[in-house]
């Protein structure tokens, strides 16, 4: 697995010397992939294949619209006193 600067997966090299997978993004998100498809994709974060959404943990990303589906949630819990 190769990671460009911004922490993007931008190539996934067999160890059977096969041909490597290339990933390209848009500043968004959106993305172009040549050979291997892995879950594993921009950010570094899990892609699921059915739906398209980036999983970041507590929240899903849309890549196609450059939004998140909810709000943050650490700005969620803040109190103002």
């Amino acid at each position: 697995m190769i990671h460009d600067l911004p922490g993007n997966i931008a190539a996934l090299v067999p160890l059977d010397h096969g041909p490597a997978a290339i990933y390209r993004y848009s500043a968004f998100g959106e993305e172009k992939v040549d050979g291997i498809i892995s879950p594993w994709r921009f950010s570094s974060k899990r892609r699921d294949a059915g739906t398209g959404l980036v999983s970041y943990g507590r929240r899903y990303y849309m890549p196609m619209f450059g939004r998140w589906l909810t709000p943050d949630p650490a700005s969620i819990c803040v109190s103002f006193f």
